[in-house]
């Protein structure tokens, strides 16, 4: 029972729809018979068959299944400790080189002054990070990411983006409707050499999927930040404008007055 419980969890945490939960079970050996209210299993470990729910409780009925599959991202989250602080360690002393060190007699010397000296071992400041800080980390590293994606791809102007971004929406439906029909090819095979390879091509599938949504999801970024880089950009020059012709009116009142 405990082989059961474990395997049923190992397929919900490496499933991201229903669909590839049962998918995973069928690999597995098991045959299932689900009714929609009642799921029951056929295991490779014997021969009688077991309704989940009445065994292991409500988390493995079928809508407890599928509600641990499509929130367990959300159930994951790790809860947030406000009161922890979180401090970096930056060095600030001089750096030694330990190529120098075991080749010059020099160098040599010269740490051991720095010894003497009371620099080094230097301090080690601890600054404490704030969820701010991490925030700003993030958007960085994001903003970062995507220069690299724009670079990669050698995109010119904004359109570019746009296309490729309609190019992998037209080529995701695609790759998708080939991986649900080798998971359909996979469950109709009985010979272990031929589902080997078509494992081999599902995960394949699996991916040029994943890369294909990340770059879509990077177009998508890419294109609500130039947007947003656009609208700023305009106010500043009204902005200016508006400056400059008050600046005008103002020489002009001072031209008149004299």
């Amino acid at each position: 029972m405990q082989k059961i419980r474990n395997d049923i969890d190992d397929a919900i945490k490496s499933s991201k729809k229903y669909s590839d939960f049962k998918f995973v079970l069928i690999a597995k050996g098991y045959e299932i018979y689900d009714t929609g209210k009642y799921f029951t299993v056929k295991t490779p470990y014997f021969s009688r068959k077991v309704r989940l729910d009445r065994t292991f409780g409500d988390n493995y009925s079928s809508g407890g299944i599928k509600e641990r599959i499509y929130y367990k991202q959300k159930e994951d989250l790790p809860v947030a400790n406000l009161k922890k602080k979180y401090y970096k360690k930056t060095y600030k002393g001089p750096k030694i080189n330990s190529h120098l060190l075991n080749t010059s007699s020099f160098y040599k010397l010269y740490v051991h002054y720095l010894y003497a000296f009371k620099i080094l071992p230097a301090k080690i400041y601890a600054k404490e990070l704030t969820p701010e800080y991490y925030k700003q980390k993030r958007k960085n590293d994001m903003i970062f990411e995507e220069l690299n994606f724009l670079a990669r791809n050698k995109f010119e102007k904004i359109t570019d983006v746009i296309e490729y971004k309609i190019n992998i929406e037209s080529e995701l439906p695609m790759l998708k409707g080939q991986r649900e029909c080798l998971w359909r090819k996979y469950n109709k095979t009985t010979n272990e050499n031929d589902k080997s390879t078509i494992l081999k091509e599902i995960t394949q599938l699996a991916e040029k999927i994943d890369i294909a949504q990340a770059h879509k999801n990077a177009c998508i970024r890419i294109i609500n930040r130039y947007s947003q880089i656009k609208k700023d950009y305009e106010k500043e020059i009204e902005v200016k404008n508006k400056t400059t012709e008050l600046i005008k009116e103002d020489k002009k009142k001072k031209m008149r007055c004299r």
